[in-house]
């Protein structure tokens, strides 16, 4: 796990990360990311993270998770950061490929700060970086 600063994506298509890494390299923005392909494994990561001493320190500055995965979903992994009072610091954001209003609204009920469409233009992933960096810079 990165330092506290840090981004933990949690995403399973890996076309996806290679283009937010990219966007963020273009953006010229260095937030140190950890990727995981599952929320499963995201879940595992920040419960060992949150058992740490110093556990603000291990954590990640916000979590950006994929709504629709295989085995648990973005939606699962919402609910168990909510449930976990030492995981609320961590600043939660969503996304989805699905097009879906109510995505979007269930994930912002289920306690993420903001929901994105994935980009599909290389305009919009900047403004996806851009937006995310506000979030990591407040």
């Amino acid at each position: 796990m990165q330092k506290q600063n840090g981004i933990l994506l949690v995403e399973d298509s890996e076309d996806d990360v290679a283009l937010f890494r990219r966007a963020c390299s273009q953006e010229g923005i260095a937030i140190p990311l950890t990727h995981v392909g599952n929320a499963a494994e995201a879940m595992r990561l920040l419960e060992r993270a949150s058992a740490q001493p110093d556990s603000q320190s291990a954590l990640p500055r916000i979590v950006l998770t994929d709504l629709k995965m295989p085995g648990p979903s973005g939606f699962d992994l919402l609910k168990f950061l909510q449930c976990r009072p030492a995981l609320r610091t961590v600043t939660t954001l969503a996304w989805s490929d699905s097009g879906r209003e109510s995505d979007a609204r269930k994930a912002c009920e289920l306690g993420a700060q903001d929901f994105f469409f994935k980009p599909a233009e290389p305009e919009n992933w900047r403004r996806l970086i851009l937006a995310v960096e506000q979030y990591y810079d407040s």
